[in-house]
């Protein structure tokens, strides 16, 4: 399951339906069709409390990850985590990447999921492996190059 909570500006900008629909591809593709989600959309002002609070950083950033990986006593399904990502910065990159807002929203999800499924860039080998992988979903989810 994949519960999106968005602001209603972020209704009017991006194909809901196109986003969840590129979210359970990426979920398959990284075996994890049977676990939930939250992808919450947000402003950078909401990101940067989250990134303040949970990471001691006064900044906005794009997404962040919480996982939580447990189970979900009402609906017994296996609970994965949060993802954040704020829309204001995802447009931003998007003119900076050269790519439209729903790839760069699609990019983050794929980015916040490595990270819910145990990749990390700490080490420059990290973020090779993770990158890679990250760039080779995108490219199979939107038909595109980063």
């Amino acid at each position: 399951m994949i519960e999106i909570i968005y602001p209603p500006v972020f209704m009017a900008r991006i194909k809901l339906g196109n986003f969840r629909k590129c979210a359970a591809t990426v979920m398959q593709l990284l075996h994890l069709q049977n676990k939930a989600i939250t992808v919450k959309i947000c402003s950078d002002a909401e990101m940067q409390s989250f990134n303040k609070t949970y990471r001691g950083i006064d900044q906005t950033t794009d997404v962040l990850s919480f996982s939580l990986d447990f189970k979900e006593p009402q609906s017994n399904e296996d609970y994965l985590g949060d993802i954040i990502i704020s829309y204001q910065t995802a447009k931003k990159q998007a003119k900076e990447h050269q790519q439209s807002w729903e790839n760069e929203m699609i990019f983050l999800l794929i980015h916040g999921l490595l990270h819910l499924s145990g990749y990390d860039h700490e080490t420059l080998l990290d973020e090779k492996k993770m990158f890679a992988l990250q760039d080779k979903i995108f490219r199979q989810v939107t038909g595109k190059n980063e």
